[in-house]
């Protein structure tokens, strides 16, 4: 089970146990798009260098682009422009709502220092103070894996 799904398990008296796989249902669409300023902690795992796995802690100021699909065929698209002090970072790609989170499972990760790869951002949320979620790369600088997690209050 993942941050979407559930298994419910149940007992009725004289009948048995049942189970059940629920999901996340989608009630109204949640707006993401906006001017955040946070931070995020991650890390690098799995690097061709075993020296270079380490963790990390970085701040930013966040735009975020949120389109959405007029046909209805999907939930829109977004774009995270993470500006850190000496470069910025854009993930990119189609929303998918679960109830009140959203997912891009392919989007485009491209650093102004060069980087240029994929990842799959999970669990973004909209809350009253501003957005967060997490994002996980498979193939970073040196072969690394980057995993982080993300927060920012709304500007």
């Amino acid at each position: 089970m993942g941050p979407y799904t559930a298994k419910l398990i149940y007992t009725v008296t004289g009948v048995g146990t049942v189970t059940k796989f629920i999901q996340r249902q989608n009630l109204t669409a949640i707006t993401v798009g906006g001017a955040y300023s946070g931070a995020q902690s991650g890390t690098y795992s799995n690097c061709s260098m075993s020296a270079t796995n380490s963790s990390y802690r970085d701040f930013f100021d966040l735009q975020v682009t949120q389109l959405r699909d007029p046909t209805g065929v999907t939930d829109g698209t977004v774009t995270f422009v993470f500006a850190y002090t000496n470069f910025s970072c854009t993930f990119s790609g189609t929303l998918v709502l679960h109830g009140q989170l959203y997912s891009v499972p392919v989007a485009s990760y491209q650093c102004t220092d060069g980087l240029m790869t994929s990842a799959a951002m999970t669990e973004i949320k909209a809350t009253a103070q501003g957005v967060e979620g997490r994002f996980s790369a498979p193939s970073v600088g040196g072969n690394c894996r980057e995993d982080a997690q993300f927060s920012g209050v709304l500007r």
